[in-house]
């Protein structure tokens, strides 16, 4: 049996003679309710100067990267609510400024709406728009929040790298949270997968961190993949963690430990910047006797439907099956259910 190993990778700042980035991030929320304001237009001025401008996110928040030590003023807009101003904005070089911005709404909101008699056609001629509405009670409980995600919960939409809806053109697609119509423009960027590298950390300023013990590894048989068939990969799909963390290392546990796991650690040099230190943190789980596991029965449902052909989807499905079988024992069981149009 293989066993999970988790690693990785932290930088730590040795010299004051770095080049330190400056980070301003944080969150807008409604100041009645402190719920987050998403796809907020904010403004970077400095010195009277427009200097950059970005969106909230899904959560309201947001960040502006890369910029030099200073003082700076930050502009909110959005529909409904009063433009603020927040001025003075002190950023120190290496340093994260974090912010909360409250805005108010303005003008008043209408309470309740009386709709004393609505017609609905039975048949409505020439129209062919057809809509899905997603209640955010619904997306709460979905474990991601990515609108392509999102969007994948509406009958006859999938995503594989770019939204597909069937029965309708790429460009006639729409979205629309609360009302405002989302630029096709941010689609395509979630589309593409964007790797976004973490902003530089000062360990001597924020000297804590987190590791989570899930273990994503996709990443280095996907690179493999596009090497084997004779061309680079996309730089957004070489993610490091995932390729360190794909194999398994000779760290060994005590079987008589009562510590289901144990942390190993490596500090050494780093190879592109000799001002730095790299940390290397190992997280290995105690090893599981094979023959003393349960019996596994596994059941698996598998679309078999003509969109499946394609080389990545079904017959790669069956390379997998083929592998997972060979990690089976005789006690354990395999049992498939397809469908096409029906099961």
């Amino acid at each position: 049996m293989k066993t999970i190993i988790l690693t990785a990778l932290f930088s730590i700042l040795f010299s004051n003679n770095t080049v330190l980035t400056t980070n301003i991030e944080g969150k807008v929320i409604d100041q009645a309710s402190g719920e987050p304001i998403l796809f907020a237009a904010l403004a970077l001025y400095k010195n009277g100067l427009l200097t950059m401008n970005v969106e909230t996110d899904l959560d309201g928040n947001f960040m502006f990267s890369d910029m030099q030590p200073g003082k700076y003023d930050i502009e909110i807009m959005y529909l409904g609510y009063k433009t603020k101003r927040v001025t003075d904005v002190t950023c120190l070089a290496g340093q994260v400024r974090r912010l909360v911005i409250e805005m108010e709404v303005e003008g008043s909101l209408i309470e309740e709406v009386v709709i004393t008699q609505y017609k609905v056609p039975l048949i409505e001629v020439d129209n062919t728009t057809t809509g899905t509405i997603i209640t955010s009670n619904k997306i709460s409980n979905l474990p991601k929040k990515n609108i392509n995600a999102i969007k994948t919960n509406a009958a006859g939409v999938n995503s594989n790298g770019e939204i597909s809806v069937r029965g309708a053109r790429s460009n006639e697609t729409a979205t629309f949270i609360d009302g405002i119509r989302i630029p096709s423009n941010k689609i395509e960027g979630e589309n593409n997968n964007l790797l976004f590298e973490n902003h530089f950390i000062n360990a001597t300023i924020e000297n804590t961190t987190t590791m989570s013990i899930d273990v994503d590894r996709a990443s280095y048989s996907n690179v493999r993949s596009h090497l084997s068939r004779g061309h680079l990969p996309a730089p957004n799909d070489v993610r490091i963690e995932e390729m360190i963390n794909y194999f398994d290392y000779t760290w060994k546990t005590n079987p008589k430990n009562e510590h289901p796991f144990v942390v190993f650690n490596e500090l050494t040099s780093c190879p592109w910047n000799s001002s730095h230190l790299l940390l290397n943190l190992a997280l290995k789980a105690k090893d599981l006797q094979q023959n003393k596991l349960a019996s596994s029965n596994l059941v698996f449902l598998i679309d078999v439907s003509g969109s499946m052909e394609d080389a990545v989807k079904l017959p790669l499905l069956k390379q997998s099956m083929y592998l997972l079988i060979d990690q089976l024992r005789e006690e354990d069981k395999i049992s498939i259910v397809v469908y096409a149009g029906s099961s």
